[in-house]
């Protein structure tokens, strides 16, 4: 069964249950727990839920911890595939669900372990309620379960959601007094949270100590280019681009239309459709109305200077690729 839930469709860990209680065997709380494990993996919190009271009313069972974490992650919808909440995708991951469960455990005495905590964490990251999320982190050194990388990087992001970059700062540099090492998701989260914030000198230096650390992704550069370009600091956003394909990274629609950006912002109409010309033939990437916007403005540089045949041709491309600004 546990073999079954780590590789195998959630419904042959049901048709397997179904044969061995129609057999007459005894189905244990490892068991079960396999199957919610299934049914997390594939979002289906609803079944995972079942699953869990079935076992909370037996008799001869009592659900364990990995039984509350598996319901508990498929309710949250975390190591679900993105966009998929299985039983029922208009209502999403839910967290206050997430959180009664992780409740409830300690209620039957149930210790949690840095899995139940990490699951909370992504409820509250998904609800942006950050504050909560500190107060997790207390509750999680009182009962002394030390916090993974996962954990930091989840409460990270919940205070970049919510604008606290400084606070992302700080967290950062909290990681190596707990023993942590930063990974790519690390910077990346202070690095997006540095671009909200404005902080592109900060975000510059968070990409240099990526590098260093041979941890630089195209998310950390991403955040790196924006808040160039936010900060009207088109030349350091254009070269950033450079640095990333250097870094033998690939460049994505996002790295492109911020630099398309960063061009429209000097009227740099020659580098814009040149990049243009990149994203496509080279690159292999669609190019959308934000690049297309981008490019205009870059075009239109107003009197008689402006490159309006060109920005005809954009407009009319536009229309042609069914894009609308």
């Amino acid at each position: 069964m546990h073999a079954c839930a780590r590789g195998e469709p959630w419904q042959n860990c049901f048709l397997l249950l179904e044969k061995a209680r129609h057999e007459g065997l005894h189905v244990d709380a490892v068991a079960q727990s396999s199957a919610m494990i299934a049914c997390s993996t594939a979002g289906r919190w609803a079944s995972a839920l079942a699953l869990l009271l079935e076992l909370c009313s037996a008799s001869h069972a009592q659900p364990d911890l990995a039984a509350f974490n598996a319901a508990a992650a498929a309710a949250c919808g975390v190591g679900v595939g993105a966009g998929s909440y299985g039983d029922d995708s208009s209502a999403g991951p839910r967290w206050e669900l997430t959180l009664a469960l992780f409740a409830k455990a300690r209620c039957l005495g149930l210790a949690p372990d840095v899995t139940a905590f990490g699951t909370c964490f992504a409820a509250y990251e998904k609800a942006v309620k950050w504050e909560q999320a500190v107060g997790l982190l207390s509750t999680m050194q009182e009962v002394r379960v030390r916090a993974n990388v996962v954990v930091f990087n989840t409460m990270s992001s919940a205070l970049e959601k919510a604008q606290r970059w400084q606070d992302v700062l700080n967290l950062l540099r909290a990681l190596p007094s707990s023993g942590l090492a930063p990974d790519a998701t690390s910077f990346g989260a202070a690095a997006s949270a540095c671009a909200r914030g404005h902080g592109w000198s900060t975000c510059l230096q968070l990409l240099d100590n990526a590098a260093r650390q041979s941890l630089a992704d195209v998310v950390v550069f991403n955040a790196s280019v924006w808040a160039c370009d936010k900060a009207r600091q088109w030349r350091s956003a254009l070269g950033l681009m450079g640095g990333l394909r250097g870094q033998g990274l690939q460049p994505d629609v996002l790295t492109v239309n911020s630099c398309l950006s960063a061009y429209a912002q000097v009227r740099h109409w020659l580098g814009a459709l040149a990049l243009m010309r990149t994203m496509v033939a080279s690159l292999g990437l669609r190019t959308d109305a934000i690049a297309f916007n981008a490019a205009i403005l870059a075009c239109s540089d107003g009197g008689v200077r402006g490159q309006w045949p060109r920005v005809l041709v954009l407009l009319s491309r536009m229309a042609c690729e069914a894009i609308h600004s």
